[in-house]
């Protein structure tokens, strides 16, 4: 097991305690929207869940007893994360790109500070004596796909790039769980999840017929880093210094040096390293745990709203350009001198040979 010591040697000197926080106590409080495996605390996959599992945040704040630092676990990811910003409940998340919308759409204030976790891959399984070998093949057949989750759009991009939309599915609107659980039992034809699904193919439950891993970056989905407007509005220096400690989790995250002791940190989540490595193989980790929001990553979210709009999981068009707020980042990066630590991508992808003005 790591330990704290061993894997945040390298962070920066802690600052001296700030005179605004010198008296009044002030929460931090984290929304963690991801998958956990029964009641284990820990998650994984993003630079996010590294700073949790590797306790960076407990360790700036280490010296100031009056900064507390507050997670909340919430297992209905993206709505209920929306619904906890809508309660005042937390003052950051990093939260998919679709419940983000969805919530903005509905009046949550918020902005998007760094990404925290991009291109992340959706995998589609059958059972393991099914039939249908390709997307194509789905056409009439009963499918899982978990509603209101960034995977949903991501799903529906997928079946429009091979002639499909949901129309032509029979779709049963089911969780991650519900759903592996369904199609171990065969009561449905594939369900749409995550690398995790490979699990039951190694159980010989399902098998796995495609993934978005080599396929169209555009296919892929993201998540983001929120801040609620009034948090950032009171305390834009605690703002500044929580990005600051992600963008230093993302880079030891980008680290191939670091990757078997990535995969082993995040395996403290429960999920198997197997299904951990399934999902990151293949691929550069500064690829995946950059956290830019550069031409790739801006224009994701104006197709998603797009997207959203034309498939009615939103009633307005939606405003996404003044939705991002990069100075801290920015900020962050020149601090550190990791301008150039990760590599910038068009909006269809493509690595930009140079940032843009």
């Amino acid at each position: 097991m790591l330990t704290r010591r061993s894997v945040i040697g390298g962070l920066a000197a802690m600052p001296a305690v700030s005179a605004s926080h010198a008296a009044k106590p002030v929460k931090i409080r984290f929304g963690l929207g991801f998958q956990f495996v029964a009641d284990n605390p820990f998650t994984s996959g993003s630079p996010l869940a590294t700073a949790h599992d590797a306790f960076y945040f407990e360790q700036e704040f280490r010296n100031e007893p009056n900064v507390q630092i507050e997670w909340l676990r919430m297992k209905g990811q993206g709505p209920q994360l929306n619904e906890a910003f809508a309660n005042g409940q937390i003052d950051f998340a990093g939260e998919g790109d679709l419940p983000s919308l969805i919530g903005r759409s509905r009046g949550l204030r918020t902005k998007i500070l760094m990404a925290s976790g991009t291109k992340t891959h959706t995998w589609l399984a059958v059972p393991p004596d099914s039939t249908i070998k390709s997307i194509e093949q789905l056409r009439g057949a009963k499918v899982a796909i978990f509603r209101g989750t960034n995977r949903q759009l991501a799903v529906d991009k997928i079946l429009a790039a091979h002639g499909l939309s949901e129309k032509d599915l029979q779709v049963y609107n089911m969780d991650i769980a519900a759903s592996y659980a369904a199609l171990a039992t065969k009561n449905i034809d594939a369900a749409w999840g995550d690398s995790d699904i490979v699990a039951l193919q190694d159980q010989g439950l399902a098998k796995v017929i495609y993934t978005t891993k080599g396929d169209d970056a555009r296919l892929t989905r993201n998540s983001c880093l929120n801040v609620s407007e009034t948090f950032e509005r009171d305390h834009p220096d605690l703002v500044a210094r929580v990005v600051k400690v992600l963008v230093q989790a993302a880079f030891w995250s980008s680290q191939e040096a670091n990757r078997d002791a990535l995969m082993d940190l995040w395996a403290k989540s429960g999920l198997s390293p197997r299904i951990i490595r399934a999902e990151f193989d293949g691929e550069a980790l500064a690829y995946r745990m950059s956290p830019l929001l550069d031409p790739f990553v801006h224009e994701a979210y104006r197709s998603l709203a797009r997207q959203a709009r034309i498939y009615g999981l939103v009633r307005n068009d939606v405003s996404v350009d003044d939705w991002f707020e990069p100075r801290y980042l920015l900020t962050a990066l020149r601090e550190l001198n990791l301008e150039h630590a990760w590599t910038q991508y068009d909006p269809s992808g493509k690595p930009l040979k140079q940032a843009p003005a």
